[in-house]
This record gives C-alpha cells, sequence and structure tokens, in this order.
C-alpha cells in the first residue's frame, strides 16, 4: 500500500475508534437531560479506562480489546433482545414493542461490526495514533 494511502487507512481506524463513543454518549446524556442518572454513569464507568488512552501507550490495546468486545456484546444483547420481544410480544407494553423496528435492528448489527472491526484493527490504531 502506497504510504499516503496507509496515512488514509489509519486515519478512517482512528475516526471509527472516536466514532464508536457518539451514539452511547448522545444517548446516556438524552437520558440524564430526561432525570434519569443511570444510564450517564454507565457510560462514565465503561469509558473511564480511555482516560489513561494517552498516558500509558501499551495499555492502548487492552483498552481497544475492551471497547471493541463491549460493543460486540451491547450488539448481541440488542439483538437477542429484539428477538425476544419478536417471539414473545405478550406482556411487551405497546411504546416498548414499537421501538423494535428495522432501525433497531439496523444499529445492534452496527455495533457488532463497529466492535468485530475494532477488535480486528486495533494494533494498526494504535500505531496510527502514536506513530504519526
Amino acid at each position: 500500500m502506497r504510504p499516503e494511502r496507509q496515512t488514509l487507512h489509519n486515519k478512517l481506524y482512528e475516526i471509527l475508534l472516536i466514532v464508536s463513543f457518539i451514539p452511547i454518549i448522545i444517548k446516556s446524556i438524552e437520558y440524564l437531560l430526561a432525570g434519569i442518572f443511570y444510564p450517564f454513569l454507565i457510560m462514565i464507568i465503561l469509558t473511564s479506562p480511555f482516560l489513561y488512552l494517552f498516558k500509558k501507550k501499551k495499555n492502548t490495546p487492552k483498552l481497544i480489546k475492551y471497547w471493541s468486545i463491549l460493543l460486540i456484546g451491547y450488539g448481541l444483547l440488542r439483538i437477542v433482545l429484539h428477538t425476544l420481544i419478536i417471539t414473545k410480544p405478550s406482556g411487551v407494553p405497546s411504546g416498548a414493542f414499537y421501538q423494535f423496528t428495522f432501525w433497531y435492528t439496523f444499529k445492534s448489527v452496527f455495533y457488532i461490526l463497529f466492535g468485530i472491526s475494532l477488535f480486528i484493527k486495533r494494533k494498526l490504531i494504535v500505531r496510527s495514533i502514536f506513530f504519526k
């Protein structure tokens, strides 16, 4: 791969890492504004290891691995929940039932694919962040 293409490729994975935080941060802030503090606290707990991202270079691949596994698990949990609601719709409030749309499934698959790509490219991301 040519050097300029390699740089663009590395930047893409850096952006991918940053973008992976945005949906969870937005959703936790929405809940915080609605007066529900638990999602915001969970988001802080899950993202707090990244505060040390730039302090210790050797831990960065582990942190990206941790984050990618959390994204994969979150996507799988959403798909299992969606499957349960589709197969056993009784007892599910109508407001909750209508939230499980095609868009919900798409986002769940997106989280899984995001997590897998971060997991596979974590060493490339570390090299692109620290060795520019």
